[in-house]
């Protein structure tokens, strides 16, 4: 039977995980090196691979990680939306959009400025004067939309 450790769970906080080598229900680390299984702090220098002097790919050793972190980051970067969903939330951020690439009617390509950046800069002109730092500082993604 599981044991529980109430000290290391936070109140409000999903139950963690249990570990993969005592079964223990606490606090626990995702490592990725190992097929994602889930360690506790005592458990995870008993785990061959773990061991002093243990590497991985690339002869790094293995890494402790957060698996809220984890799940955060596989819900990002492999989302299980519908293509309908996806449309909404493209049509959702349309107004967010600073620049982008559009055809015109001979289907030569041009970059159209969407008038954010400009939108921004005035709201803030003021502000950026009275701290003296400069306000928005530009950021930009490039690549696919998955549209």
């Amino acid at each position: 039977m599981a044991s529980t450790h109430p000290d290391t769970i936070q109140p409000g906080q999903p139950p963690p995980q249990a570990c993969s080598q005592c079964k223990g229900v606490r606090k626990t680390f995702i490592c990725i090196q190992c097929n994602n299984f889930a360690f506790c702090d005592e458990c995870w220098p008993k785990w061959v691979l773990h061991g002093d002097g243990a590497t991985g790919y690339n002869g790094k050793p293995h890494e402790k990680s957060d698996p809220k972190v984890m799940e955060r980051l596989r819900r990002t970067l492999d989302p299980s939306v519908s293509e309908a969903e996806k449309d909404r939330q493209l049509e959702v951020d349309d107004e967010t959009t600073w620049f982008g690439v559009v055809r015109d009617a001979a289907q030569r390509e041009s970059l159209h400025d969407h008038g954010r950046f400009t939108m921004l800069m005035s709201e803030s002109s003021d502000s950026g004067q009275q701290t003296g730092q400069q306000y928005p500082q530009l950021v930009s993604f490039i690549g696919q939309t998955g549209k």
